[in-house]
């Protein structure tokens, strides 16, 4: 698994027999010293060996280093049979209006989410999925509560106006995603604390998979957005481009 090059194409190299096996003594002796760590994991009927997944200590200078991050890494051929989730994907963009993150141009992370959100959003469209672009309306519908220049939509993309920070509350967006034969939904826009989150849960409530976008979200504090990487479902851009792309 280590020796694939398309299991490693995001590493900064493949791995040998004993570079494998140096690594596997570095997870038994985290799994000592920190009582959790990667597991394998096994096909139940046969025992097969997949891959890997649990708790990892990282650290990336992100701020709020070290932080516990979830790693996983499979067999291609898993990824392949498993990804077929991702045929039936959505992607939902949220609240990324004039009015709640205009103001926010000059930060520099304004700019970096949207480069996240938009390439992503050609992704599914590209792969002939749909994009969702959801907006707030309880407080108006003029053109301050119009979408932001810098959100690079299309005129396929649906659009589904609420009322409520959960976008499936009294709204159409179930009833659409059903008509479409989704059952996963990739979450992006603001904030992670309100109407992403409700929007999330919301997804989960009604029996579908979610998972937020990661780089693709607003948050209105930094603890809003380590709350959200530290407790819920993500999805890098990488993996959406690799599985879309099958």
């Amino acid at each position: 698994m280590n020796a694939d090059p398309i299991v490693m194409a995001y590493f900064p190299s493949t791995l040998t027999h004993d570079d494998t096996d140096a690594f596997v003594e570095r997870i038994k002796d985290n799994m000592k010293l920190l009582g959790y760590g990667l597991f394998a994991v096994e096909l139940k009927e046969t025992g097969a060996f997949l891959g890997f997944i649990g708790f990892h200590t990282a650290s990336l200078n992100l701020g709020f280093d070290p932080f516990i991050e979830i790693g996983w890494r499979f067999k291609n051929e898993v990824i392949r049979f498993y990804g077929g989730k991702i045929m039936k994907s959505a992607l939902i963009i949220i609240d990324v209006q004039e009015a709640f993150i205009g103001s926010r141009r000059e930060e520099k992370s304004y700019k970096e989410t949207f480069e996240y959100i938009n390439a992503t959003a050609e992704l599914f469209r590209n792969a002939g999925k749909p994009v969702i672009v959801v907006r707030d309306i309880e407080e108006g519908d003029g053109e301050a509560y119009m979408s932001v220049k810098e959100l690079n939509a299309n005129d396929n993309d649906i659009e589904v106006l609420k009322t409520f920070s959960n976008s499936f509350w009294q709204t159409e967006l179930e009833a659409i995603l059903k008509k479409l034969d989704v059952d996963f939904v990739v979450i992006c826009g603001s904030a992670a604390e309100y109407c992403v989150l409700a929007t999330y849960n919301g997804a989960n409530e009604r029996g579908f998979t979610a998972a937020m976008l990661q780089h693709g979200i607003f948050a209105n504090h930094k603890e809003g957005l380590i709350d959200l990487y530290n407790n819920r479902a993500l999805i890098s851009y990488q993996v959406l481009s690799y599985l879309l792309k099958q």
